[in-house]
């Protein structure tokens, strides 16, 4: 194994594609579940880390995408890609009301 193919416009992490190569060496199919299961691990390990911070034109992208309905409001694994605060929040958080 020289290269390693692209899924979902990024490489595939060898270790990921190695798996999938020995189920279907094994099996001679890729079951669903297990198709699904590396998508959602590529997307998880090509997603953005704490602390990481995104370009300008990707901000826009994903706010764009979140206005016009196109993109989940959750990683794959379910946590909330954003939440909603009240005024009353927002204002303890930068400490205009006390806490």
């Amino acid at each position: 194994l020289r290269t390693v193919p692209m899924m979902l416009g990024q490489p595939q992490a060898e270790s990921s594609f190695r798996e999938a190569l020995d189920e279907l060496a094994a099996t001679g199919a890729l079951s669903d579940d297990k198709r699904v299961e590396k998508i959602i691990m590529a997307s998880c390990k090509q997603a953005v880390k704490g602390g990481e911070r995104l370009p300008d034109e990707a901000l826009i992208a994903l706010v764009r995408g979140v206005l016009e309905g196109n993109v989940t409001p959750t990683c794959p694994h379910g946590r909330p890609l954003m939440m909603q605060l009240t005024r009353t929040e927002l204002e303890k958080r930068f400490q205009r009301i006390p806490g």
